[in-house]
Parts: C-alpha cells; structure tokens; sequence
C-alpha cells in the first residue's frame, strides 16, 4: 500500500510542478506581450511625432503639396502602428496557445500517472482482502 501511496504522492507532485510551470510561464508570456505592447506604443508614438514633425515643416514651408504630404505620413505612421499592434496581437497568442499546450500535455501526464497509482492501489486492496 506504501507504494501506492507513493505514486499517488508522486502524481500529485507532477501535477502541482506542473501547474506552478504552466503559471510562471504564462507570466512570462504576458510580461513579454506587456513588453511587446509597448515597445509599439512607443514605436507608433516616434512616428506620429515624426509625421506631426515632417507636417509642420512642409506647413511653414508652404509647399503646393503639403496636403498630400501630410496625408502619406499620417498614412505611413497609421499603417505602422497597425502593423505593430498586429505583431504584439501574433506574438500574444503564439505565447498563449504555446503555453496552453504545454499545460494540457503536463496535466495529461499527471492524471495519467494518478490513474495508474489508483489502479494500483485497488488491485492490491482486492488482493489483500481476497487473501484474509
């Protein structure tokens, strides 16, 4: 019965590693998507100041073309915000799924590995009744 008890003990374990695993890695994942957030926040941020920058050059310049100018830069900085949001949206779910697999093999495991300690456990409880 002690080894029962000691597989039990041993799934049980597996689990909680398991679990405390999973949690710090989804801490990574989120400080890293927190990170990549506002990297781009950041990043958008130069670039619209940039593009306010570049407007108000060609707006005290008076050039024929300033509207369209103006316009292509906001353009340009809109689309690389987009394009950042979009990569911190990827990189969030790539590390989310990533970690929600891993999770699910290691919980997998140790319900296996449970299973198999209560299997055990009733198999030698029936023979040890059978044999009083």
């Amino acid at each position: 019965m002690d080894k029962a008890s000691d597989i039990a003990g041993k799934a049980k374990d597996s689990a909680k590693e398991a679990y405390i695993h999973t949690s710090n890695k989804m801490n990574q994942a989120k400080d890293m998507a927190s990170g990549s957030a506002a990297n781009a926040k950041d990043t958008v941020k130069d670039k619209l100041s940039d593009a306010y920058d570049q407007t108000i050059k060609m707006a005290t310049d008076k050039t024929p073309d300033v509207k369209d100018s103006t316009r292509d830069a906001l353009d340009k900085a809109y689309d690389k915000y987009e394009d950042a949001k979009s990569k911190v949206d990827e990189a969030y779910k790539y590390a989310k799924d990533t970690m929600t697999e891993q999770a699910k093999e290691k919980y997998e495991a140790a319900k296996e590995k449970a299973s198999n300690a209560a299997g055990y456990l009733g198999q030698k409880m029936r023979t040890g009744s059978t044999e009083l």
